[in-house]
């Protein structure tokens, strides 16, 4: 059922509703049918409820013909035994009649639906409001029908007559083709009466041979140029690769120079830093001690030359009284621990150098000098009794030479307490012999002359001077002598000290024997009397001023002028190889400056020998084959000479067909011209026509719309 029917449909039904539901008694008459008979109008739900059942009758028919398929089946398939033909043709009416089935069941669903539509509608033409609201939809759509119709007609006028304009312009355009056709087969014409002429081919023949001789040339002309250029530049960069190549053998040495210099630079260096290390271990010794002093300009010539004496026994040269130690050896003992040579025991000593100086004051004696000398034999002393039984070294030849000064030797704290102890042997003696007493050392003014009669005294009353044994007074002695001078003191392990005495001192002769010889001369023979000591300022150093040099050194050794002198040695041995290396990263840079360069100018050489190698190839070939093209030239050349030879008929055949051509050809481009325009303008009248006919299916779509 199409929409119009529809529209028509809900009319008639909301007509139907005025008069169902209006005060009117009367029966409704039908339209007269054409064959003149009448019948009563039957309302759309009576419509509606005629067609379900008449669906609902083809249902029951239809399940009737199901169960009776179904029946047949079952009888078929009872007998299994009879052939499978009977049995596919009973499934196949059986699934017949279940496909009639579905279908009279569908037709009956739609039946449904129209009794329920039926019933709406008779529900809606008993409402008043509805049935107006009906009649102005039909109005409204009415008109609008009306106008989408108009609409429609101009659209479908339009596309109509633009359709006749295209085809007008398809009949022009097929028109102009044939012309044109016509106009390509004249030129083809043309074109054949030029080329049988045979004139054409050759005369093409001679311009191509002609344009690839003259190519040919030119390009020879032009590898040429290319050539020579290439060749120059080959000759320049020849030139200067071996001025480049001497720079870089130049830089080469250079280098291996400053490689070398840096080599032997660097091995000062490190033994400069040996030399700093040897010089700071020497310098926490008492060989640095004396080294230092040794050094020091503000001393005078005899004081330095005393510390430089002193510094050659600590480190055993054999130079002192030509004496070597040979249980002493400095680079194993030197500074140690314990050792009577370290700092620790140097300081050690001025202890000891106090209670001399207290000694001395109690007796009312001259204070003796401090000899560097004596200072070290006390240390080598000291150093003796550590290995060795205790007893003068002097006194032990076994044990190999020692040196021959005045010494003492003490075993436990404080020396100079010790040596001071002898002198109770003294004070015990007088105690018996109240007498002895004016041989007494502490008179408070003793003399010279008295110290040695009190030595004699007491050495003829049992006392011991030299030598060991229990009544031993010479170390108290040596204590109280009033020409002590020239003092060293050495301190070691175990508590052993040790004191070394080498007094400068003035003598007078004394003769103690004249003898008269066989020829009647008289020989006297002297003795040499100390008569004093020898007070010279330049020589020696005070106690006090001995310990302040001891103290001021012992606070900060590495101050020494030689471990100064050393770390500026090595300072300026690491100032002159950084300045090697410097200069040698400074050549090497040249040296990869120049190899760059001799690299640049041999890739230079070698691409421009390729170059002058291929342009030379290429003017080869372009030769042979212009030989080949000035060969052809000539035969094409001649055969164009013989069809032109006194043939002027020919000549001018030719020329008036070439003359066709032209025409032709001017002919052809004029109509393929035409054709282009006159296919251009088909083309916007189909495009006007496409739009035309869009918009006619747009306006029937308005009155399809319309109408629903």
């Amino acid at each position: 059922m199409n929409r119009n029917t529809i529209l028509t449909s809900l009319t008639t039904a909301a007509l139907a509703g005025l008069f169902l539901t209006g005060n009117v008694s009367e029966n409704v008459k039908a339209d007269v049918k054409p064959d003149g008979e009448t019948t009563k109008a039957k309302t759309a739900e009576e419509n509606a409820q005629a067609d379900v059942d008449s669906a609902q009758k083809d249902v029951d028919n239809a399940q009737q013909e199901v169960n009776t398929a179904k029946a047949d089946l079952d009888s078929a398939q009872s007998n299994a035994a009879g052939p499978d033909s009977a049995y596919s043709d009973q499934q196949a009416k059986t699934d017949a009649a279940k496909k009639t089935e579905t279908d009279k069941k569908s037709a009956l669903d739609k039946a449904d639906d129209a009794q329920k539509q039926a019933e709406a509608l008779v529900n809606d033409s008993k409402n008043p409001d509805k049935v107006k609201q009906a009649n102005d939809d039909v109005t409204a759509k009415s008109g609008a029908l009306d106008t989408a119709k108009k609409e429609q007609t101009i659209a479908d006028k339009n596309a109509s007559d633009q359709d006749e304009q295209v085809k007008q312009d398809q009949s022009q355009v097929n028109d102009l083709t044939k012309t044109r056709d016509n106009k390509q087969n004249d030129k083809n014409t043309a074109d054949q009466k030029v080329k049988d002429t045979g004139i054409k081919e050759a005369k093409d023949a001679v311009d191509t041979y002609q344009k690839n001789f003259d190519n040919l040339n030119e390009n020879i002309k032009k590898n040429q140029g290319i050539l020579k250029h290439n060749q120059d530049i080959l000759k320049q960069n020849q030139d200067k690769l071996t001025p480049a190549n001497t720079n870089l053998s130049n830089a080469k040495k250079a280098i291996k120079n400053a490689s070398n210099q840096l080599t032997a630079d660097n091995t000062k260096l490190s033994e400069k830093k040996t030399a700093l290390d040897n010089a700071k271990k020497e310098a926490q010794s008492a060989a640095g001690f004396f080294k230092s002093l040794a050094e020091d300009t503000s001393l005078t010539a005899e004081q330095r030359k005393d510390a430089q004496q002193a510094y050659g026994i600590v480190m055993n040269d054999g130079k002192y009284q030509g004496i070597k130690l040979t249980w002493y050896d400095p680079s194993k003992q030197l500074g140690k621990d314990g050792d009577a040579t370290s700092l620790a025991n140097i300081q050690a000593t001025l202890s000891d150098l106090d209670d001399l100086v207290n000694v001395r004051k109690q007796y009312n004696l001259r204070q003796p000098k401090v000899s560097l000398t004596a200072m070290a034999v006390a240390m080598m002393s000291s150093d003796y009794l550590l290995t060795h039984e205790f007893d003068h070294p002097i006194l032990h030849k076994e044990n190999g030479p020692f040196f021959a000064d005045e010494q003492d030797i003490a075993e436990g704290a404080g020396q100079v307490g010790l040596y001071m102890n002898e002198k109770e042997y003294i004070d015990h003696l007088i105690q018996e012999y109240p007498e002895y007493a004016r041989y007494s050392y502490d008179t408070g003014n003793l003399s010279y002359d008295q110290w040695k009669a009190n030595n004699d005294f007491w050495e003829q009353h049992g006392l011991i001077l030299y030598g060991g044994g229990d009544r031993v007074i010479g170390h108290y002695v040596s204590m109280v002598n009033p020409y002590q001078d020239g003092v060293g003191m050495g301190n070691s392990g175990d508590g052993i000290g040790t004191t070394d005495i080498i007094a400068d001192l003035k003598y007078k002769k004394v003769p103690y024997k004249t003898v008269t010889e066989e020829d009647g001369t008289v020989e006297t023979y002297y003795n040499l009397v100390p008569i004093g000591v020898n007070e010279n300022p330049n020589k020696g150093f005070t106690i006090d001023q001995y310990k302040n040099l001891v103290n001021n050194y012992v606070a900060n050794p590495n101050q020494a002028n030689f471990v100064q002198a050393a770390q500026k040695a090595v300072d300026y041995a690491q100032s002159v190889v950084n300045d090697d290396q410097n200069r040698l990263t400074e050549l090497q840079d040249e040296q990869d400056r120049a190899q760059s360069n001799v690299d640049s100018l041999n890739k230079a050489i070698s691409e421009t020998q390729k170059a002058i190698e291929n342009t030379n190839n290429q003017i080869n070939t372009d030769q042979i084959e212009l030989g080949k093209q000035k060969n052809n030239l000539s035969q094409v050349q001649d055969r164009l000479n013989t069809l032109t030879a006194s043939q002027d008929q020919k000549i001018n055949n030719f020329n008036a067909a070439v003359e066709n051509q032209k025409k032709a050809e001017i002919a052809l481009t004029e109509a393929q011209s035409n054709l282009d325009k006159a296919t251009n303008t088909l083309n916007a009248a189909k495009d006007k026509l496409n739009n035309l006919q869009s918009i006619a299916k747009t306006k029937a779509e308005a009155v399809k719309n319309a109408q629903d």
